[in-house]
């Protein structure tokens, strides 16, 4: 992906995308007093399946919801989707949240311009557009013309993945995912025709990535066939790097790399700045890496070992001479290596490990480096020489992100976004001779945060860790308990989160609510080692973390416990799933989105295996044992008065397969005897990242928040 590319990610889908909404008014009449009555579950058939597993006879009696292409299970489905509907369709406030999220969603915005050959390339989306177009135009911003028109040329229920401009600028490689998934197809389209190629469409791909070579005559990427159906363990154990050279059938591509025959080792393919060269990574995720490089530029030249070692490469750029590598190998919170091209031995850190902060990314802009760091859960940025002497401090406007920094090694300017939670998005201009900012760009988001302060605190969790959180809420805020709070997190994969502007969340602020973010381990925070404290065998870490989090807002009487609702997606889900099964007590409600809940299966279906390497084997006997003591699906007991739920699944999650959702809201729904309400959401022609524009994250948001206000509200 280029950087034209990223902007354009940063931009056009801004937010995460989710769900879409049936608003049936006469739903009501259909809904009792749930203050006062259990609701109506389906009938769910509960089978007597017991495993022993490592001497642990473990129960299993929703397994049959796991085959998502069952009549019976799509009946199941169906008869929860009314249900859940008929629920939110009769809350509250509806049509006033739908109305305000869609003043801060929808708006005229415009990304930063990128050159590539001699024309400049950049995105619009006007505020009555769902996803946007792509432009081009003469360096001079002269006869500016539309090169896709994402509202038009892509299915409404499909999304633009990652597309890449040619070096010279007269072709585009673009991804469209089908439903939002992970599965894609590329195309190929000619800029000066605006016609797409017949025989240069290939399919097989997921995850994004496409590179092109210097010349244009084709690009490489990662295939992972084109069956459907073929689990996705075996996908990517299979996986092959190839070269499509524009023309020809996909079928005569030429295989640069074959597969490892491993599906916790994952491939990945990207070309340099300029399409000089080639490379090629198999990264075992965070415990170690490969990287090859080819010069394309030589003819016959081969991929040769540049690096290797236990740990990850977050990035790799070549500049003249030199490759720039960024790893956590042998330095837990990154430093920056140069490596002579024709010398690879002679490897020299050029930005060392800082022990106060992390490295978290650099670009190569005129010469120089402009390096990311983070500290304490925020950004910085800093502009160094290519020896890694640092020449200037850029003074951004706020603890918060920056996002996708854009700019090329043969001139001065470059770009970025900064955003915090209370401070919407910004674009910024500076030159590396002096790193001073200009504000290139305000979207124009009908926000006013003076009224709002956000702080960061630390607390203590079980173990005595100090683990930071970010509080956001109105000033002169009275600590008296009764501010309904929603606490966030997700702590996995090494994964930062840094405050960032999301209109859900203002939303919540402007309606009296406050949120909390908690950055606790098993993230990428503090480097590696924040990550490892909270990996495999050390997951409880994380969740006591969290826990220790709502304590302490309770504690401190930001809220209490029927005013506190705690939220989390993906890994993230897994992370509340476990938390409202482990301290029930400590919460009134509970967001899951996306969720992983069967720790013992989760190999089983979709990218699960991959995941073994995060979260640990149940077919290893030690990790089984850690894994289980856990999983939230296996630890749903009789007479727990467990909090309200609404859980967020997606038909065609290719990732994170729905039916951990299916199950655990079937064994919750089971042994529900109180009032609070056990809600599962699957949304239609979606994938784990949600529905494709805009449209479809605010009917999501939505829903959650008239849930959520309910559910705190007094009563």
């Amino acid at each position: 992906m280029n950087n034209f590319s990223k902007a354009f990610a940063v931009v056009i889908l801004i937010f995460a995308t989710r769900s879409t909404l049936a608003n049936d008014p006469r739903a009501a009449e259909n809904i009792p007093n749930t203050e006062t009555h259990r609701l109506q579950y389906p009938q769910t058939r509960k089978e007597d399946l017991r495993e022993n597993l490592f001497g642990v006879e473990v129960h299993d009696p929703y397994r049959w919801l796991e085959d998502g292409k069952s009549p019976n299970v799509s009946k199941w489905v169906v008869e929860e989707a009314n249900l859940t509907r008929t629920y939110l369709d009769r809350l509250p406030k509806r049509e006033e949240l739908a109305k305000r999220l869609m003043e801060l969603t929808y708006y005229d915005s415009f990304s930063e311009p990128f050159r590539m050959g001699n024309k400049l390339f950049y995105s619009k989306r006007l505020k009555s557009q769902e996803k946007g177009i792509l432009y081009s135009s003469d360096l001079n911003g002269e006869n500016e013309k539309i090169i896709l028109n994402l509202d038009t040329e892509i299915p409404k229920t499909s999304s633009l993945g990652s597309h890449s401009i040619s070096f010279d600028g007269s072709k585009m490689a673009y991804i469209v995912r089908e439903n939002n998934a992970d599965e894609e197809i590329v195309y190929v389209r000619d800029l000066k025709t605006g016609l797409d190629s017949k025989v240069d469409a290939v399919s097989g791909l997921k995850y994004d990535g496409i590179s092109w070579n210097y010349d244009g005559t084709g690009f490489f990427y990662e295939y992972f066939g084109k069956d459907k159906d073929t689990p996705s363990i075996e996908r990517i154990a299979h996986a092959t790097t190839r070269f499509h050279r524009l023309g020809q059938n996909a079928i005569q591509d030429e295989v640069v790399f074959g597969a490892t025959h491993d599906a916790q080792m994952f491939p990945a393919v990207q070309t340099s700045w300029d399409g000089r060269w080639a490379f090629v990574s198999y990264s075992r995720p965070s415990e170690h890496e490969t990287v090859f490089a080819k010069n394309l530029s030589i003819a016959h030249s081969k991929f040769e070992k540049i690096f290797e070692g236990n740990g990850k490469v977050s990035k790799i750029e070549a500049f003249k001479d030199d490759f720039y590598i960024l790893t956590n190998v042998g330095a837990p919170r990154f430093h920056l290596l140069r490596i002579p091209t024709k010398k690879i031995q002679a490897r020299e850190v050029i930005i060392p490990e800082d022990k106060n902060r992390g490295i978290e990314g650099f670009e190569i802009i005129g010469g120089r480096l402009v390096v990311q760091f983070q500290k304490n859960v925020s950004h910085l940025l800093e502009i160094r020489s290519l020896k890694g002497k640092l020449e200037h401090l850029v003074h951004l406007p706020d603890a918060g992100t920056v996002d996708s920094i854009t700019g090329r090694p043969d001139e001065k300017d470059f770009y970025f976004y900064f955003d915090s939670f209370l401070h919407p998005y910004e674009i910024f201009k500076a030159s590396v001779d002096s790193g001073k900012l200009i504000l290139w760009e305000k979207l124009p988001i009908p926000v006013d945060t003076s009224a709002y302060e956000m702080k960061q605190v630390w607390y203590k969790s079980k173990d005595g860790t100090r683990v930071p959180m970010f509080l956001v809420y109105r000033k002169n805020l009275v600590r008296d308990g009764n501010t309904p709070f929603i606490l966030y997190g997700y702590g996995g994969f090494a994964s930062s989160f840094i405050p960032s502007f999301n209109p859900s969340i203002t939303v919540w602020l402007e309606n009296g609510g406050g949120y909390a973010l908690a950055n606790i381990r098993g993230g990428g925070e503090f480097g590696e080692k924040w990550h490892l404290a909270g990996k495999k065998e050390k997951k409880q870490n994380v969740f006591d973390d969290f826990i220790s989090a709502a304590e302490f807002l309770h504690r401190e009487k930001y809220t209490r416990p029927e005013k506190l609702a705690i939220s989390g997606g993906s890994n993230g889900g897994l992370l509340v799933g476990a938390v409202m099964t482990q301290r029930p007590d400590l919460m009134k409600a509970v967001i899951c989105d996306v969720p992983v809940l069967d720790m013992i299966r989760f190999p089983l279906v979709g990218d699960g295996k991959f995941w073994t390497t995060e979260w640990g084997s149940p077919t290893i006997e030690k990790e089984f044992k850690a894994l289980y003591a856990y999983s939230p699906y296996h630890h749903i007991k009789e007479g727990i008065h467990y909090p309200s739920l609404l859980l967020a699944s997606s038909r065609d999650d290719d990732r994170v397969d729905p039916m951990h959702a299916r199950k655990f809201v079937a064994a919750l729904q089971a042994v529900s005897s109180a009032t609070n309400p056990i809600l599962l959401r699957i949304e239609q022609s979606a994938g784990h990242g949600g529905g494709a524009g805009i449209r479809p994250w605010i009917n999501t948001a939505v829903d959650k928040q008239a849930f959520l206000m309910d559910q705190l509200r007094d009563k």
